[in-house]
């Protein structure tokens, strides 16, 4: 069972990003890049490309502030459903619908984060379920 952060306990890396990646993204680490962490979007259809390490916060340029821990907040978010778990997205957001059995092939069900209120989240990444097809 993964144990809660307590506010302040926010975790922090510097990455390279490319310009694919944006503000609110769940990322990967693929690598180094320019002396940094080369972050990139996760895919939860490829397992290369999971599982989610954190999400961005911040941007300018291609450095990335991603956030590995803790509560986000900010305008990042909105509209969201507090007590609800967030999954990475078929397009490597979040999301607060997990993905669903695929007919066919494999996908990965991944909890990074969990609402705490309308307009924020609590992140705290879990290890992903591999979901397999009939």
């Amino acid at each position: 069972m993964a144990t809660a952060f307590p506010v302040g306990a926010e975790k922090y890396l510097v990455g390279e990003c490319s310009a694919a990646e944006a503000v609110g993204d769940a990322v990967y680490i693929s690598g180094t890049s320019n002396g940094r962490p080369a972050v990139r979007k996760v895919d939860r259809t490829n397992p290369a490309k999971m599982p989610a390490r954190g999400v961005i916060v911040k941007k300018a340029g291609t450095v990335c502030i991603v956030q590995m821990a803790g509560v986000v907040g900010g305008g990042i978010y909105s509209g969201l459903t507090p007590n609800k778990s967030m999954f990475v997205a078929a397009d490597g957001t979040l999301t607060e619908t997990p993905p669903a059995r695929p007919v066919t092939g494999q996908v990965y069900r991944q909890t990074v984060a969990f609402v705490i209120s309308s307009t924020s989240i609590l992140v705290q990444t879990e290890a992903p379920l591999i979901l397999v097809g009939a």
